[in-house]
Protein backbone atom coordinates (compact mmCIF):
# COMPACT_ATOMS: atom_id res chain seq x y z
CA UNK A 1 0.00 0.00 0.00
CA UNK A 2 1.28 3.08 -0.93
CA UNK A 3 1.30 5.93 1.83
CA UNK A 4 -0.33 9.64 0.90
CA UNK A 5 1.12 12.68 1.99
CA UNK A 6 -1.82 14.65 3.41
CA UNK A 7 -1.76 18.62 3.24
CA UNK A 8 -0.88 20.05 7.08
CA UNK A 9 -3.11 22.76 7.47
CA UNK A 10 -2.55 26.01 9.46
CA UNK A 11 -3.81 24.92 12.79
CA UNK A 12 -0.86 22.31 12.68
CA UNK A 13 1.58 25.07 11.65
CA UNK A 14 -0.19 27.03 14.83
CA UNK A 15 0.24 24.08 17.14
CA UNK A 16 3.87 23.92 16.28
CA UNK A 17 4.41 26.91 16.59
CA UNK A 18 3.07 27.51 19.64
CA UNK A 19 4.92 24.68 21.27
CA UNK A 20 8.22 25.67 19.61
CA UNK A 21 7.95 29.04 20.88
CA UNK A 22 6.86 28.17 24.24
CA UNK A 23 10.28 25.84 24.79
CA UNK A 24 12.71 28.67 23.43
CA UNK A 25 11.13 30.83 25.83
CA UNK A 26 11.47 28.60 28.73
CA UNK A 27 15.11 27.65 27.86
CA UNK A 28 16.26 31.35 27.65
CA UNK A 29 14.05 32.72 31.13
CA UNK A 30 15.19 28.71 32.57
CA UNK A 31 18.91 30.05 32.50
CA UNK A 32 18.05 33.47 33.26
CA UNK A 33 18.64 35.38 29.84
CA UNK A 34 15.52 37.02 28.42
CA UNK A 35 17.27 38.65 25.47
CA UNK A 36 17.84 34.51 24.06
CA UNK A 37 14.32 34.17 25.01
CA UNK A 38 12.84 36.72 22.82
CA UNK A 39 15.50 35.78 19.96
CA UNK A 40 14.28 32.17 20.50
CA UNK A 41 10.41 33.44 20.40
CA UNK A 42 11.02 35.69 17.10
CA UNK A 43 13.33 33.65 14.75
CA UNK A 44 10.82 30.24 15.43
CA UNK A 45 7.60 32.64 15.05
CA UNK A 46 9.12 34.23 11.83
CA UNK A 47 10.11 30.56 11.19
CA UNK A 48 6.90 28.66 11.49
CA UNK A 49 5.06 31.62 9.34
CA UNK A 50 7.64 31.34 6.67
CA UNK A 51 7.36 27.53 6.53
CA UNK A 52 3.46 27.86 6.33
CA UNK A 53 3.79 30.08 3.42
CA UNK A 54 6.25 28.31 1.63
CA UNK A 55 3.89 24.83 2.22
CA UNK A 56 1.01 26.94 0.56
CA UNK A 57 2.94 28.95 -2.13
CA UNK A 58 4.36 25.22 -3.23
CA UNK A 59 1.91 23.01 -2.01
CA UNK A 60 1.11 20.72 -5.16
CA UNK A 61 4.94 20.43 -5.89
CA UNK A 62 7.39 17.55 -5.25
CA UNK A 63 10.15 20.00 -3.34
CA UNK A 64 7.99 19.18 -0.22
CA UNK A 65 9.09 15.78 -0.16
CA UNK A 66 12.49 16.79 0.91
CA UNK A 67 11.97 18.46 3.64
CA UNK A 68 12.67 15.61 6.01
CA UNK A 69 16.28 15.59 4.05
CA UNK A 70 16.74 19.21 4.29
CA UNK A 71 16.02 18.98 7.85
CA UNK A 72 18.07 16.54 8.65
CA UNK A 73 21.19 18.10 6.78
CA UNK A 74 20.63 21.09 9.09
CA UNK A 75 20.18 19.64 12.18
CA UNK A 76 23.72 17.43 11.57
CA UNK A 77 25.04 20.97 10.85
CA UNK A 78 23.85 22.41 13.76
CA UNK A 79 25.67 19.54 15.97
CA UNK A 80 28.99 19.86 14.59
CA UNK A 81 28.86 23.75 14.50
CA UNK A 82 27.06 24.16 18.00
CA UNK A 83 29.71 26.08 19.41
CA UNK A 84 30.51 28.05 16.62
CA UNK A 85 26.89 29.10 16.37
CA UNK A 86 26.56 29.75 19.96
CA UNK A 87 28.25 32.88 19.63
CA UNK A 88 25.50 34.36 17.42
CA UNK A 89 23.38 34.23 20.06
CA UNK A 90 22.62 37.19 22.03
CA UNK A 91 24.71 37.63 25.15
CA UNK A 92 27.41 35.33 24.46
CA UNK A 93 25.38 32.39 24.30
CA UNK A 94 24.36 29.09 26.43
CA UNK A 95 26.76 28.73 29.07
CA UNK A 96 29.87 26.22 27.96
CA UNK A 97 28.29 23.57 30.12
CA UNK A 98 24.93 24.10 28.24
CA UNK A 99 26.41 23.95 24.80
CA UNK A 100 24.03 21.29 24.34
CA UNK A 101 21.05 23.15 24.84
CA UNK A 102 22.37 25.82 22.43
CA UNK A 103 22.58 23.39 20.15
CA UNK A 104 19.29 22.17 20.35
CA UNK A 105 17.66 25.67 20.20
CA UNK A 106 19.25 26.36 16.79
CA UNK A 107 18.01 22.73 15.88
CA UNK A 108 14.38 24.18 16.77
CA UNK A 109 15.42 27.88 15.06
CA UNK A 110 15.74 26.03 11.67
CA UNK A 111 13.22 23.19 12.07
CA UNK A 112 10.94 25.96 12.29
CA UNK A 113 12.01 26.86 8.69
CA UNK A 114 11.84 23.96 7.52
Amino acid sequence: MRHVRKSLDGIDFLLAGIGAIMTGYSVGIGISMPPLAMMLCVVVAFGTAFSYGFSKLFEKKSILQIDGFLYSSAAVIAVFAGPQLNHLLPDGGFPEKLIIAGTLCWMLMVGSFL
